[in-house]
């Protein structure tokens, strides 16, 4: 997806299930959500921006009886292939 400048908001409800949400590496994600017999986990560790043109997202949700998984995609030509692959 191309995000226009500034917050793009994403709500989240997995009941019995997940998601997996990949961005890209470097873009600011602000992800607060809770997991009920479930996870919410975010892997992206960066800063604000400071420009307010930037594009960044902020990710809220539940999570029950599933997961929320928020992660960087390398960029391209690093990690191992089957992480490329199958992400």
């Amino acid at each position: 997806a191309v995000l226009g400048p500034g917050m793009t908001e994403v709500r989240l409800v997995c009941v019995f299930g997940g998601a997996r949400i990949v961005v890209p590496a470097g873009m600011y994600v602000e992800a607060t959500g809770m997991g009920i017999f479930g996870g919410w986990d975010s892997k992206v560790h960066n800063t604000p921006p400071t420009d307010p043109a930037t594009p960044w997202i902020r990710l809220s949700g539940v999570a029950v009886f599933g997961g929320v998984e928020v992660r960087e995609k390398p960029p391209r030509g690093r990690g191992n292939l089957l992480e490329r692959l199958f992400g």
